[in-house]
């Protein structure tokens, strides 16, 4: 337990301390170690499943096992497949692309695990597209 709240803890000074060296999120990635990038994408697909499973609970409770929303939270979890190194390894790549440099982590996460489980290249781009406008007028707001 005490380890899970060291590491907790560390997580968070990470995310508060980095902003104020660098300036936009490509290069908070680009600074990050490789085992904090490994530490940050376990993290976030723990997160990710655990959050599907607390709302597929509470869909299950509400609406039954034939709904077809418990369906759809069940197929999202295939995005989480591929193995925590290629994901780095992809959103190292996606980084190095100056567009995507103000792009949060966890959409950027997303983005990759969704690439990696196959989803059409039009949809994918749809959805670049939409992620790089929102962080451009995110970036205009500051």
């Amino acid at each position: 337990m005490k380890k899970l709240i060291y590491l907790s803890a560390l997580a968070l000074s990470l995310c508060i301390a980095l902003p104020a060296f660098a300036e936009t999120m490509s290069q908070i990635w680009k600074q990050t170690t490789p085992a904090d990038k490994m530490f940050y994408v376990a993290g976030f697909k723990d997160g990710y499943e655990v959050c599907l499973g607390i709302t597929k609970n509470s869909l299950l409770t509400k609406e039954g096992a034939d709904s077809g929303k418990v369906k759809s939270i069940s197929e999202l979890s295939q995005y989480l497949k591929a193995d925590d190194k290629t994901i780095v390894a992809e959103l190292d790549t996606f980084y190095s692309d100056d567009a995507n440099a103000n792009i949060p982590f966890h959409y950027a996460v997303i983005y990759v695990t969704q690439r990696l489980s196959g989803i059409s290249e039009q949809d994918l781009k749809e959805g670049l597209d939409e992620m790089r406008k929102s962080a451009l007028e995110n970036l205009k707001e500051k």
